[in-house]
C-alpha cells in the first residue's frame, strides 16, 4: 500500500471521529492515545504512528481529542450492560444495580450504582469515565465516584453512583455511559453501559364523604392535584378509607367493604363484601389476612383469596377501643385509632394472626381525636382531627410497640384525615378545607412546607380518603 493511501485513510478516520487538527505530517510529535476501531488496539507515538494489534486496525489520535473520539464511538451503539471494542477477554464490564429499567416517582430519587470489574480477573488500568455530567438526561446526575481508577481487577473494583430524580412526566428513555481503559496487553479499549429509565406519574382517587362520590385526579409534575373527574365508582354511603392491596382497591364503607379492580380509566368490577362486618371504618393487610376495624370496636380478621376476595371472617372484640376510625399493621403489631378516648390501641398478633394482649399505646399524650394511621417504613404517622399538631410522627421500639410520638412539623391546615406518601411528598386530605394538602418529607421523616395542592379544584366535598398510585 502506498504511503499516500495510508495518510488519506487516517485523515478520513479523523473526520469520522471529529478530531480537529488530526492528520498532520508524520513528523508531528507528542503523546498519543490509541483507539481500536475493531479487534485489539495498538499503542504508539506521533500523530500517524502506531503498531496494529492482533485482529484489528489501529487508529491513533492526538491525546487532546481522545475523549471526543471515544465518545463518538461509544454512542454509535447502545447494547445493554457493557462491552469493550473487542468484546473478548481482558474486558472491563459495567454492572448496573438495580438491573432492568430504573423507575422513580416524580419528585423522588432513585439511587443507581455502576461497578466496574474485569471479566477474566486480569488487571486493567487507567479506567476513565467519558460521559460528562452535562450529557446526562434530565433528572440524572452523578452522586459520587471513585473514578478515574488506576487499577481494576477481581479484587479491586471501581464504582460510580448516580441519582435519578425526575421532576416532569416524560416517556421512557435510555442513555449510554461511555468509559475507556487500558487492558493487560497495554491496549486502550472502550466500554459502554446502557441504562433504561422511566419517570412514574400518578393518579389520585379521592373519596368525597359528603356527596358519597369519588373523584379521579391527575398528579401534575409540580405535585399538585389537577384535572379531576367523577369516577364510576360503586354506590358509596359515607365511605371513609380507600387503600390498594395487590391489584385490588378496597373501600371501607358504612356497612360493606367494596373490592374493585383497577384500570387506566378507573375502578372496575366492584363487588361488595359484608361477611359479618359491623360498620367497617378501615382495613389493613398482613400476609394472607385482612383486618377490618368496625365501628362497634371489634376487629374482623378475614382470609384474602388469590384474586383479592375476602372470606371466612372471625371477629374479636378489643378492650379499650372507643369510636375507632383507622387501623394499621406494623410487623406483628396491630394498631387502632380511637376518636372517643383520644388513644391508640395496640395489640400483638399471635401465630394464627389473631390480636392479643391489647393495651393503650405510648403516644406521648399528643393524640387528640386520631382519625388516620399510616405506616411508612418504621414510622407511624397519626393524623389528629382537632389540634394544631395535625400529624404526629411516632416511632416503634425494638419490641415492635410504639415508643413515643412527636410533632411531625406539618402546618397550614386543620383536621387532616390520614396521610399518603409518594416519594418525598406527603398528601393529607383536609375535609374542613375541601382540599388536599401536600408537604415535603425530610430525610428524618418530618413534614414541612405544607400547601394546598388542590387549589384549582372546586369539586371536592369533604374529602376524607385518598389513594395515590
Amino acid at each position: 500500500m502506498r504511503i499516500s493511501d495510508i495518510a488519506s485513510g487516517l485523515i478520513s478516520m479523523c473526520v469520522v471521529f471529529g478530531v480537529a487538527g488530526c492528520g498532520g505530517s508524520s513528523s508531528d510529535q507528542g503523546a498519543t492515545t490509541v483507539v481500536a476501531a475493531s479487534g485489539v488496539g495498538a499503542t504508539g507515538s506521533g500523530s500517524t504512528s502506531g503498531s496494529a494489534g492482533t485482529g484489528g486496525t489501529a487508529v491513533t489520535v492526538a491525546s487532546a481529542h481522545a475523549a471526543s473520539a471515544q465518545e463518538t464511538v461509544a454512542h454509535a451503539a447502545a447494547p445493554i450492560d457493557a462491552v469493550s471494542s473487542t468484546g473478548g477477554a481482558d474486558t472491563v464490564v459495567a454492572i448496573v444495580s438495580p438491573s432492568g429499567t430504573i423507575e422513580a416517582d416524580l419528585h423522588a430519587t432513585a439511587h443507581v450504582s455502576v461497578t466496574f470489574a474485569t471479566n477474566d480477573g486480569s488487571t486493567a488500568t487507567e479506567l476513565n469515565l467519558i460521559t460528562k455530567a452535562a450529557s446526562l438526561p434530565a433528572g440524572w446526575s452523578y452522586a459520587s465516584s471513585t473514578m478515574p481508577c488506576a487499577r481494576v481487577n477481581t479484587g479491586t473494583t471501581c464504582s460510580l453512583m448516580l441519582d435519578y430524580a425526575p421532576t416532569v412526566a416524560a416517556p421512557a428513555g435510555q442513555f449510554t455511559l461511555a468509559y475507556s481503559y487500558t487492558n493487560d496487553a497495554a491496549q486502550v479499549e472502550l466500554g459502554y453501559a446502557t441504562i433504561a429509565y422511566l419517570p412514574i406519574s400518578h393518579n389520585a382517587y379521592v373519596i368525597n364523604n359528603q356527596h358519597s362520590t369519588m373523584s379521579r385526579c391527575a398528579v401534575a409534575s409540580s405535585g399538585d392535584i389537577t384535572s379531576c373527574s367523577s369516577v364510576a365508582a360503586p354506590l358509596l354511603s359515607q365511605a371513609e378509607q380507600i387503600t390498594l392491596h395487590g391489584s385490588n382497591v378496597y373501600i371501607a364503607d358504612t356497612s360493606v367493604v367494596w373490592i374493585c379492580g383497577l384500570a387506566p380509566t378507573g375502578l372496575t368490577n366492584c363487588a361488595s363484601f359484608s361477611g359479618g362486618l359491623t360498620g367497617p371504618e378501615g382495613i389493613a393487610f398482613s400476609g394472607s389476612n385482612a383486618y377490618v376495624v368496625n365501628s362497634t370496636g371489634s376487629i374482623s380478621k378475614c382470609a384474602v383469596g388469590t384474586s383479592g376476595t375476602l372470606s371466612a371472617c372471625s371477629t374479636t372484640t378489643l378492650a379499650g377501643t372507643d369510636n375507632p376510625h383507622a387501623i394499621a399493621v406494623y410487623g406483628s403489631t396491630l394498631l387502632v385509632a380511637n376518636v372517643g378516648n383520644n388513644a391508640i390501641t395496640e395489640c400483638t398478633l399471635d401465630a394464627s394472626g389473631n390480636p392479643t394482649n391489647c393495651t393503650t399505646a405510648d403516644t406521648s399524650g399528643l393524640t387528640n381525636e386520631p382519625v388516620g394511621l399510616t405506616v411508612l417504613g418504621s414510622t407511624l404517622y397519626v393524623t389528629n382531627s382537632q389540634v394544631v399538631t395535625a400529624v404526629l410522627q411516632c416511632t416503634f421500639g425494638s419490641n415492635g410497640l410504639l415508643s413515643g410520638c412527636a410533632d411531625s412539623g406539618a402546618r397550614g391546615f386543620t383536621s387532616g384525615f390520614g396521610v399518603t406518601f409518594i416519594g418525598n411528598d406527603a398528601y393529607v386530605p383536609t375535609p374542613y378545607d375541601n382540599a388536599i394538602y401536600r408537604c415535603s418529607v425530610a430525610s428524618n421523616g418530618t413534614l414541612s412546607h405544607c400547601a394546598n395542592a388542590s387549589s384549582a379544584i372546586s369539586t371536592f366535598a369533604y374529602p376524607i380518603g385518598i389513594l395515590l398510585f
